[in-house]
């Protein structure tokens, strides 16, 4: 279990770019340039069956520190160059049992990911949409990735990434929401 928990942390992270599609098709004007990566956040809940119908459901909620890294956008593409960031947290897990809660343990996790470089190719969606045909940008490292989508929010020299996803794989339904910011050099 401790195991799966810890993946969940920095799959969560790579899964940052999932979620919104929408039709239209527009240039990057605004978003090409070079950004340093100022941190994330993410919100994940996974939902598994276990044995003799106990039903685990596990919640974490984490802040990257020591960010490091830039990501250069281009007319189609990201660049990400030494992105990296550590996390400290507690997983909480809460096991059901006929639908009440009939116990629950925590855990502190520490952990960090190494600068890590990618690229990953994108189309523009609407207004306020990026879609990633083989994945985001860090899961472009994952040959299984599939296609995902994210909404962007551009203030100035701020950019922020916003996604949401779902994933269903190996009877566990996984929910994250993650945050990415950015500011342009």
């Amino acid at each position: 279990m401790r195991k799966t928990l810890l993946i969940l942390l920095p799959v969560g992270f790579l899964l940052i770019f999932a979620a919104c599609k929408k039709s239209s098709s527009d240039s990057a004007k605004g978003l090409t340039g070079t950004w340093a990566f100022l941190g994330g956040s993410a919100q994940i809940q996974s939902t598994s069956q276990q044995a003799g119908g106990v039903t685990m459901v596990t919640n974490t909620n984490y802040l990257t520190k020591h960010n490091t890294g830039t990501i250069t956008i281009n007319k189609d593409s990201m660049i990400v160059a030494g992105l990296g960031y550590s996390v400290d947290t507690t997983i909480k897990a809460y096991f059901y049992y006929n639908g009440a809660v009939y116990d629950s343990a925590s855990q502190q996790v520490s952990l960090s990911i190494p600068p890590t470089s990618a690229a990953a190719k994108y189309t523009m969606v609407g207004t306020d949409s990026l879609y990633f045909p083989n994945g985001g940008i860090l899961s472009a490292l994952d040959s299984a990735s599939v296609g995902q989508g994210s909404t962007y929010v551009l203030r100035g020299d701020s950019l922020a990434i916003l996604s949401q996803s779902v994933d269903s794989s190996n009877g566990t339904k996984t929910v994250t929401k993650a945050t990415l910011n950015l500011k342009r050099q």
